[in-house]
């Protein structure tokens, strides 16, 4: 039986918000035990035989160079119970609250720092780690910002969502049913008022306005606004990775802003920035059980094992290797 992401999204987020508002209702220590034993309840899902956790978590293991998929997993899901946390504080304290609970690494601010001082503004590239809503409290904080948001097809779960980006401080632009005239003008006023955009970028679908990468050895179509607009209104681009540390605080990592002059090099720059975060940190990107990330990792993992059939395309790091961003086509701000 075939199950939908979506409708799996449309049953689980409005629970997850009825949880997450009576636990803020209660005692935070109340609160945190009832989110780890749910998340215990989850992890037990790696051990079902050929489970999608546990398929997906070796072929992250294997790709990271890792020899513990269960550890990989395991951890992934408590980040995900730090971040529900996380909303619980959101909903309970507020923005400030959730704020003061993070840091940015070191050097993070100062690139952020040199782009609005150089150029006025900058487009924050965010991935879909465990973390990334809440960061948008820090980055609210710290510089005006606006935040785009791909609200869902769902209108419950849509109004669920919106009750708490509403509390995290940024101005928000909502994308999904907005023409792209009015989204252009949105993007353009923003820069124009020094604001920095935050956008979440790493879908693998081919639309329109994708252009072709090489990710983990394999071809891939990320989107390619964040590059046009950059490179139409001489902003950088930003590629940031959002972490949890080991005392369970979250740290912005954020890379050297990069002007554009080619489109497709200058987001495969950021693809590559991207691949080395979720090599380093894979347990902060729980996006890798989305079911086409999780079929373009299995055929990576086939290609990095050397099974038959299997092959990658472009250039090739080594599994779980460090590796250099590229900067052919781009130059540093």
């Amino acid at each position: 039986m075939r199950v939908r992401f979506r409708v799996v999204k449309d049953v689980v987020v409005p629970i997850v918000d009825i949880g997450i508002r009576s636990l803020a209702r209660l005692p935070f220590a109340f609160a945190k035990t009832a989110g780890w034993s749910l998340g215990l309840l989850l992890k037990s899902a790696y051990f079902i035989p050929a489970s999608h956790l546990r398929n997906v978590s070796k072929d992250m293991a294997v790709l990271a160079g890792r020899n513990d998929p269960a550890r990989l997993c395991f951890r992934t899901v408590d980040n995900l119970v730090r971040a529900s946390l996380g909303f619980c504080q959101l909903s309970r304290n507020g923005a400030e609250a959730v704020a003061d609970a993070m840091d940015f690494a070191p050097g993070s601010l100062e690139h952020c720092r040199r782009a609005r001082d150089r150029y006025g503004a900058g487009i924050l590239l965010v991935p879909h780690n465990a973390g990334a809503i809440l960061a948008a409290a820090k980055f609210g904080r710290e510089f005006p910002s606006v935040l785009l948001v791909k609200e869902s097809k769902s209108l419950r779960r849509r109004r669920v969502i919106a009750r708490y980006l509403d509390k995290l401080g940024p101005e928000l632009v909502f994308v999904r049913e907005a023409d792209p005239k009015s989204i252009a003008r949105a993007l353009l006023d923003a820069f124009r008022k020094g604001k920095f955009v935050i956008g979440t970028t790493d879908l693998i679908r081919k639309r329109p306005d994708t252009v072709e990468v090489v990710v983990f050895g394999q071809r891939a179509w990320m989107p390619a606004w964040p590059a046009r607009f950059a490179r139409r209104r001489n902003v950088p681009l930003i590629p940031c990775y959002v972490r949890f540390t080991k005392n369970g605080r979250l740290r912005i990592l954020c890379g050297e802003p990069y002007r554009v002059t080619d489109v497709t090099e200058a987001t495969q720059r950021w693809v590559a920035r991207l691949e080395e975060n979720i090599l380093a940190f894979p347990e902060d990107w729980p996006f890798m059980f989305e079911k086409r990330w999780a079929r373009l990792l299995a055929a990576a993992a086939q290609a990095a094992r050397g099974e038959p059939g299997t092959k990658r395309a472009g250039s090739v790091h080594k599994p779980g290797a460090r590796h250099e961003n590229s900067r052919t086509a781009s130059q540093d701000a």
